[in-house]
C-alpha cells in the first residue's frame, strides 16, 4: 500500500480529488481517493475512476483524463490534453 499526503490537487481551475493510498494485490486494485475506497468504474465526485496501478489513478470528466500520483511517483494531478 502506497499512501499520500491528503490534499486536493489543482490541474488548471479544477481541484482534483485527493489520492490517499493505492492497493494492489493480486488482480484487485484498489485507490482511496478522498477518504473512500475506489475501484476502477467507481463514480466519485464527478469523476470515473479509468484506470488505477500501482503507481497512479487515471480519473475522466467531461472528456479529459486526470493522473493522480502519489508523491515520488512523478507530477501530481496532471491533465491529459
Amino acid at each position: 500500500m502506497h499512501s499520500g499526503s491528503g490534499k486536493g490537487l489543482v490541474a488548471g481551475t479544477e481541484i482534483l480529488p485527493s489520492l490517499g493510498a493505492i492497493i494492489v494485490r493480486d488482480e484487485v486494485a484498489i485507490a482511496v481517493i478522498n477518504g473512500k475506497r475506489t475501484r476502477v468504474a467507481d463514480h466519485i465526485d464527478g469523476y470515473v475512476v479509468k484506470q488505477i496501478s500501482r503507481k497512479e489513478v487515471v480519473l475522466s470528466r467531461a472528456g479529459r483524463q486526470f493522473y493522480l500520483q502519489l508523491p515520488g511517483h512523478g507530477n501530481h494531478g496532471s491533465p491529459l490534453q
